[in-house]
């Protein structure tokens, strides 16, 4: 009997080991990489230290492709950080991006969030991903685990997290390594994507009620906090991108989440209209948009008495 529970144990120590070995070695790959995404963002913010920003921009890729912080800085005076994350919605945005930058920061005078009918209110692709899985351990990845049926707090243990996934894991490794161009951080285009039919359709509302009801408690939190928030919506193309989404609707949910706290609400969805020059495809700015953007708000917030008061 005991040579039988000898060999028992024996079997499941190797299984261990086959998991553990190819896990710890893409976690280590995971959290050191600085040009892999999505790791790449959220190992970037997890060691900002004494950063200190006056103001932060919060957002997804509208975010990043829309607000240049260092012509803000020269603009306004203040200085100035995106911390926006690309493709995740505000509940990422708040708890991987925000939450790991307050853990090392002091809290901003000033946050603009970057609102939008598009990846805010609702995520856009699958949420239980092997890639956030390195991070489990993480305070503010708490919120993962309760977003994900597919984990539990026994997940946080090695073995347990990685169990049956081995050739994700692999892959994973692979890509790490050997980075190519179309898995590194992309660079963003410049001229204006051609496909007249990027969205083609009516695109449903975004109305995620966890996502929405988070999003009235970080404004909530703010105001108590004396964080002076600017809600903005960066220009859309408007005949082949805001055209398709319910705006009414959308900014039905921002004025709710926002209706006790009464924080300035700027939108800017038209502001370039159909010119192609400023986007790189109907829903995000290329480089010369940003410019002339970022150059039209900061000046308007600073016109009207919002920010340098």
């Amino acid at each position: 009997m005991k040579r039988f529970a000898l060999k028992i144990f024996l079997f499941l120590t190797l299984i261990a080991l086959v998991v553990c070995i190819p896990g710890v070695i893409f976690e280590r790959l995971a959290i050191n990489t600085t040009n892999v995404s999505p790791y790449a963002r959220i190992n970037e913010v997890n060691d900002m230290k004494d950063v200190d920003a006056d103001l932060i921009i919060l957002g997804n890729s509208r975010a990043e492709m829309g607000y240049d912080d260092s012509l803000m800085t020269s603009l306004c005076g203040m200085k100035c950080l995106n911390l926006a994350y690309s493709g995740y919605s505000f509940d990422y945005e708040y708890h991987i991006m925000y939450e790991s930058y307050l853990k090392h920061n002091k809290k901003p005078e000033y946050i603009i969030v970057d609102v939008g009918p598009i990846v805010f209110f609702d995520h856009n692709k699958p949420v239980y991903n092997i890639q956030m899985l390195p991070y489990l351990n993480r305070s503010e990845f708490e919120f993962y685990i309760d977003l994900c049926p597919q984990l539990t707090k026994a997940h946080k243990i090695l073995p347990i997290k990685y169990f049956g996934k081995m050739a994700k894991v692999m892959k994973e490794i692979n890509r790490l390594m050997y980075p190519e161009e179309n898995h590194t951080e992309k660079k963003r285009k410049v001229q204006w994507n051609k496909n007249k039919d990027f969205y083609g359709k009516p695109q449903p509302l975004e109305n995620n009620k966890t996502i929405i009801e988070l999003f009235g408690r970080f404004l909530a939190e703010c105001k108590t906090q004396n964080i002076r928030v600017i809600l903005v919506c960066s220009p859309l193309h408007t005949n082949d991108g805001s055209k398709y989404f319910d705006m009414e609707g959308f900014w039905d949910i921002v004025m709710w989440c926002n209706k006790d706290t009464q924080f300035p609400m700027a939108t800017y969805q038209d502001f370039f209209g159909n010119d192609t020059l400023c986007f790189s495809d109907p829903g995000h700015l290329n480089e010369y948009g940003k410019q002339l953007f970022t150059t039209k708000l900061i000046h308007d917030l600073d016109s009207v008495g919002i920010i340098n008061e």
